[in-house]
């Protein structure tokens, strides 16, 4: 600054009517932010609503990969994320095209402006009234005072705008496959042939189980005894310790395809209401209303109510309302299997008989893994597996 200011004084004592068209015309550029400020802040904004979908999209996707694996819909899941991405990447190159082009205007309008300058210098010179030494002197001069002005509007463009945050790669993750065993038995959609689960030694003994077509499966056990991990050597997220689940044949070449899951804790995506109850399938606006309803969230059956935002930012369902779209999501495309883990953990007395009623409905065999249930609704089941017999004392 002191050096702009003596060299600033410099010109106007050599010739200050020359001096201050030099300076005058050099410090133009630095209306450029005035006329641009708003286009970039505005590029600025779009990338980033566009980043923060993606980037709640991608946290969103890696947190429901066992929702979007046991519903066989990786791919779908995937595909929403890229086109979250390729949004984020057309925005961002937006921002920075914007950037590029005030940087390029500004540059541009000092060219001219200097230009300008040095025309005038000329035709004084051509008068007499300047020599060229002079007019070299006063132009380098103010060159001085004008340039670290010019300087600071590029880094204002810089900082208006903004550099991507993100690096937009998803490496697929290298995960080892279990190996799946089937029969060619037509009776039995799944057994359990001496099955034993836990983590480093079993914690219950081992269980031999079938399930048929029609099957209306309890499996019930306090906390602790083994009934999630039992789920997870099911969905064969998990290996037993020791024994065999064989698969009908006809389940062929992945279960999964077959079952539809509700779990025991609902992931909400930070999207609509729609989504989260379709994942992405193809599902008619009536038949999503008729699922709404069917399952006893009849206020949301509008349209209003499935573009509705869900997630943190959005709408916060209450967890029966949760348990109650996870179910909807099971209901939106039958399967042969429907396997649910603990539905009815946290709901009163009444949600939970409805909820439960509307499992045993199920057009399928049905698994259902409760930690409680009152001796009407066991009776509804036409088997009951108490994992307490099981248990290793």
């Amino acid at each position: 600054m002191l050096q702009g200011g003596l060299t600033l004084a410099f010109l106007l004592q050599v010739n200050w009517q020359l001096g201050l068209v030099f300076v005058v015309l050099g410090f133009l550029p630095t209306i450029v932010p005035k006329l641009t400020g708003r286009w970039l802040k505005n590029g600025t904004q779009l990338w980033q609503r566009a980043n923060d979908r993606y980037t709640s999209g991608l946290t969103d996707t890696l947190n429901a990969r066992p929702l979007f694996r046991h519903y066989q819909l990786v791919v779908q899941g995937l595909g929403r994320l890229s086109g979250m991405l390729k949004h984020n990447e057309a925005a961002n190159f937006t921002m920075n095209m914007r950037q590029q082009w005030a940087s390029l205007f500004v540059s541009a309008l000092y060219t001219i402006t200097t230009t300008g300058s040095l025309a005038v210098g000329v035709v004084a010179v051509m008068h007499g009234q300047l020599t060229i030494g002079l007019l070299l002197t006063l132009n380098g001069a103010a060159d001085r005072v004008v340039s670290p002005m010019i300087a600071s509007v590029t880094y204002y463009n810089h900082l208006t705008s903004s550099e991507p945050l993100l690096q937009k790669i998803l490496r697929p993750v290298d995960v080892t496959v279990p190996k799946l065993h089937y029969s060619a038995n037509q009776h039995p959609l799944i057994q359990l042939q001496g099955v034993a689960v836990g983590f480093d030694s079993p914690i219950m003994r081992p269980i031999n189980l079938g399930i048929t077509p029609g099957t209306r499966l309890l499996i019930q056990g306090p906390s602790g005894v083994g009934k999630s991990t039992l789920v997870q050597v099911l969905l064969h997220d998990r290996q037993p310790l020791s024994g065999q689940v064989v698969y009908n044949a006809r389940l062929a070449p992945e279960p999964l395809a077959t079952m539809a899951v509700v779990h025991q804790q609902p992931f909400i995506f930070a999207d609509t209401l729609a989504y989260n109850l379709t994942l992405g399938r193809s599902v008619s606006e009536e038949k999503m209303f008729r699922l709404l309803r069917q399952v006893g969230l009849a206020q949301y059956a509008t349209a209003a109510g499935l573009s509705m935002k869900l997630g943190s930012d959005g709408h916060q369902l209450s967890g029966g309302e949760e348990k109650r779209l996870e179910l909807a999501r099971a209901l939106a495309e039958p399967k042969t299997l429907l396997v649910v883990d603990e539905a009815l953990s946290g709901l009163d007395a009444t949600a939970a008989a409805e909820v439960n009623q509307l499992i045993l409905n199920y057009p399928g065999a049905v698994i259902d893994i409760e930690h409680h249930a009152t001796p009407t609704m066991k009776a509804r089941y036409s088997q009951v597996l108490d994992l307490t017999q099981y248990a290793i004392s």
